[in-house]
């Protein structure tokens, strides 16, 4: 499962704004959604990608964020909390 949500990123990458036409790979549902966490302007930090409807996703370390997509400092950790839902991390 872990697979299918990595073949998801290049999608992710190429077009952030477009994250409503992505498909869950476990549940089926367009509901994935993303967020960079950054550290400062380089952009550079990790990667969550979860889906809404099933709770289910994964975490990309050393994930660089494009210019369109949603980011947040790693120092806003209230933000980050209220933003991210409690999601099961998908290991394989």
């Amino acid at each position: 499962m872990y697979k299918k949500w990595i073949k998801l990123i290049p999608d992710l990458t190429d077009n952030p704004e477009q994250i409503e036409l992505l498909v869950c790979p476990n549940c089926m549902e367009r509901k994935v959604d993303y967020l960079y966490i950054v550290r400062g302007k380089d952009r550079m930090g990790y990667l969550q990608i979860w889906c809404n409807s099933c709770l289910t996703g994964i975490y990309v370390s050393r994930a660089k964020a494009p210019e369109k997509a949603k980011v947040i400092d790693f120092k806003q950790k209230d933000e980050i909390m209220k933003i991210i839902p409690k999601y099961k991390f998908v290991n394989e």
